[in-house]
């Protein structure tokens, strides 16, 4: 469907999952920069890249008109400290930004001394005027990049992105259409990799890509959301440098998707054999996402690889996992006398003072 017709219907299903997933972070989000008594950064940044219309034919809020409703929601909190706050929204299409702000506008949805900057233009001409705020350092930002299919977002955008030192992003992927067309010339021009098996699974080479294009020596955070809009999978990928960032993330989709965390249907058609050693569970049976992570988390902390409480809470948040998952591993392995440690499950706060931990 070109992207021209996306807002001219009723939003799917699968279009509902993403924006409300866009909303949930946004309210995690906000906060972080809201809520203390001295915030540490006085610019808050939203930019909402593919903006649109704001909403359906029906009137349903789009992305837009969600993030503006979280950014209302905590205004008397931002006035009160004095921040300032930008909401710039762009797209290619001028008419879509124009009935965005007089949707805006004639609502009197935007509150007094927001900064709303709405911008028109191709994304990379957009994206190239906003990256000295992106990358200062001073100002707190969430970058929504609600593409339609995946050319956007190629290796040197995002590249950039995980160089912005607080900025969080959120980007939508056409994974279907990747797994499918794996191997075509276009696709490859934009990303390079391998077809999953099962194209339930899609989303996992894709993160890998990602994972595999994080310049060296930057400590940044990748998870995928996917979903079904009809028969077609789609993918939500959260991007932080912050553990606290990700972790954010990670409680949204957990609320999501119980059992797995990353998708709105079943995922349980994975093998892992080479980790049966340390499967408490019938080899017959499909693993869920939780055991196979427990499995892991069992084997690199009986082999030495993980040290401390901040490696653990590191893997959880590597594996995709909340740091509460870790804790039937870490009781089980202290009622066997395997290891020594006084923390249920590791926090955030290791990373700057660890709790003891040590193999025995």
């Amino acid at each position: 469907m070109p992207a021209e017709e996306i807002e001219d219907k009723p939003f799917n299903e699968g279009t509902l999952t993403k924006l409300q997933l866009f909303e949930l972070y946004a309210r995690a989000w906000l906060p972080v920069f809201t809520a203390p008594p001295e915030p540490i950064w006085k610019r808050i940044h939203v930019f909402d890249f593919f903006a649109g219309r704001g909403r359906d034919c029906e009137g349903t809020p789009g992305s837009a008109t969600l993030l503006l409703a979280e950014i209302r929601n905590r205004w008397a909190e931002i006035q009160s400290k004095n921040l300032q706050v930008t909401l710039t929204v762009s797209d290619a299409d001028p008419d879509k930004i124009a009935s965005l702000t007089t949707y805006f506008n004639e609502r009197s949805l935007i509150p007094p001394g927001l900064r709303l900057n709405p911008q028109t233009g191709d994304f990379a001409t957009v994206f190239e005027r906003y990256k000295p705020i992106l990358q200062s350092g001073d100002v707190a930002c969430l970058v929504v990049l609600d593409q339609y299919g995946f050319k956007q977002i190629d290796s040197e955008v995002f590249a950039t992105l995980t160089r912005c030192p607080v900025t969080d992003i959120l980007f939508f992927v056409s994974t279907q259409h990747l797994h499918r067309f794996a191997d075509h010339p276009t696709v490859r021009r934009y990303i390079e990799l391998e077809r999953a098996e099962d194209h339930y699974l899609a989303h996992k080479p894709l993160i890998e890509w990602y994972r595999s294009q994080i310049p060296k020596g930057v400590e940044y955070y990748l998870a995928p959301f996917s979903f079904m809009k009809g028969k077609n999978i789609y993918s939500l990928i959260f991007g932080s440098g912050s553990t606290k960032g990700m972790e954010q993330f990670l409680t949204v989709a957990w609320q999501k998707d119980k059992l797995n965390g990353e998708a709105d249907y079943d995922l349980n058609r994975e093998d892992f054999s080479d980790l049966a050693p340390f499967l408490a569970m019938d080899m017959f049976a499909k693993p869920k996402k939780v055991q196979v992570f427990e499995a892991s988390l069992k084997k690199s902390l009986l082999d030495g690889s993980l040290l401390s409480e901040a490696d653990i809470y590191r893997f959880c948040l590597g594996q995709a996992m909340l740091p509460r998952h870790s804790s039937p591993v870490l009781l089980e392995l202290k009622k066997q006398g395997r290891i020594d440690c006084d923390f249920r499950s590791p926090r955030r706060e290791s990373l700057r003072e660890s709790r003891p931990f040590r193999l025995v």
